[in-house]
């Protein structure tokens, strides 16, 4: 395609915020799968009908082994926090994806942490050994 040459199509990239205030050492990664089933479409913006979770979402772990977003729904425990931002293609469990996440001796940036401001008491509960700046 020749230089500058403009097409109709284009794709947004997604978000990868840096959620941690100090260097992370590769010893406190943990990995996860994230169920898809649980991931809907984002209904408007510039990633309308895309599935996603960006990097700071709140998981908790199910009871198959799999890990989803934490909603303070009923059963639901927090298990760290995801580190880098997944896309999925759609809704089935042939879409669920690896993910790193942490959960132990790590210092995140709070204003990073999605719902933080929400969560805060169940978090650094759960979190104990983590700091929130």
């Amino acid at each position: 395609m020749p230089w500058g040459h403009q097409t109709g199509w284009q794709r947004q990239a997604l978000p990868k915020p840096e959620i941690l205030s100090y260097p992370l050492e590769t010893n406190v990664i943990d990995s996860a799968v994230i169920n898809a089933a649980g991931i809907a479409a984002d209904a408007s913006g510039p990633y309308a009908g895309r599935r996603y979770l960006l990097a700071g979402t709140i998981l908790s772990k199910r009871g198959d082994s799999t890990y989803e977003r934490y909603v303070s729904g009923g059963g639901q425990n927090v298990a760290g926090i995801l580190f880098d931002t997944v896309e999925f293609a759609d809704a089935t469990s042939v879409s669920n994806e690896p993910v790193a996440f942490v959960r132990r001796n790590v210092s995140f940036d709070s204003t990073k942490i999605i719902d933080f401001g929400t969560y805060t008491a169940v978090v650094k509960a759960s979190l104990s050994t983590c700091e929130f700046i």
